[in-house]
C-alpha cells in the first residue's frame, strides 16, 4: 500500500468517509491529484480508512477498499 500517495481528511469530513461516500480535493490536505489515481486516506486523527480512487472528470474521489476498524 505503500506506494500509494497518502491523504489525510479534513476533521469534518469524518463521519463522511468512514461511511464510503465520495468526496471532493478540497476536503482533503492535497493541492492536486492525479487522474484515476488510487490514493490511501487517513481521517484526520491518523487512523487509514481505505483506498480511494480519484476520478478527474467528475472532481471527486471514490472509495474503492475500505479498511475501517471496530
Amino acid at each position: 500500500l505503500k506506494d500509494y500517495p497518502k491523504a489525510e481528511a479534513k476533521p469534518d469530513m469524518e463521519k463522511l468517509l468512514k461511511n464510503g461516500g465520495r468526496f471532493f480535493l478540497s476536503d482533503i490536505c492535497l493541492k492536486e491529484a492525479e487522474k484515476d489515481r488510487l490514493y490511501r486516506v487517513y481521517d484526520a486523527s491518523g487512523m487509514f480508512v481505505g483506498l480511494f480512487r480519484f476520478d478527474a472528470s467528475k472532481k471527486v474521489f471514490k472509495p474503492e477498499k475500505m479498511f475501517l476498524q471496530n
